[in-house]
């Protein structure tokens, strides 16, 4: 974890330790089928790769897509860019419900919108170059920041454009 936000989530009165602590992020927890029956944004999709990158795959040109342009244009209006207050010391970006490429994940650049999301997955979409794409792991790093190997995987997809 960054260094600010590992402090935060041990200081109770921190909104870092009340994201990371209510309840405590296990492997068992996530492995839990009664977490998987509530709807919790951004905690609990169960799928594998390959379905997140078919649904995905609904915003960018192909046989796949459902979404149109417009709605794509209007998800990926920046609402928020800034300090993150739960992750301390990452700046975020965001649009509507999705994170915009930036610096601490730049996806495949300018257009790109989806989410990383702790334990080291990744998935997003960039209509522009018409790819989906969608990484999860089966070793979760329990690191809310951005890992090595998720900026390596979008800069070989972009070296291979």
């Amino acid at each position: 974890m960054g260094a600010f936000a590992a402090t935060a989530a041990e200081a109770p009165d921190t909104l870092t330790h009340a994201t990371f602590h209510n309840p405590v992020v296990t492997a068992d927890l996530c492995n839990n089928p009664a977490l998987w029956r509530p709807e919790i944004p951004a905690a609990n999709g169960v799928l594998d790769a390959r379905s997140l990158a078919r649904l995905y795959s609904t915003v960018v040109d192909g046989p796949l897509r459902v979404v149109s342009p417009l709605s794509v244009d209007r998800v990926r209006h920046q609402q928020v860019h800034g300090t993150d207050e739960v992750l301390v010391d990452q700046p975020t970006r965001f649009g509507t419900a999705f994170g915009l490429s930036s610096p601490r994940q730049p996806m495949l650049g300018s257009g790109s919108f989806g989410h990383d999301v702790l334990g080291g997955h990744l998935a997003f979409a960039h209509p522009e170059s018409g790819i989906a794409f969608a990484f999860l792991t089966n070793r979760a790093i329990p690191d809310p920041t951005p890992h090595t190997r998720l900026w390596r995987l979008p800069s070989a997809v972009t070296a291979a454009l």
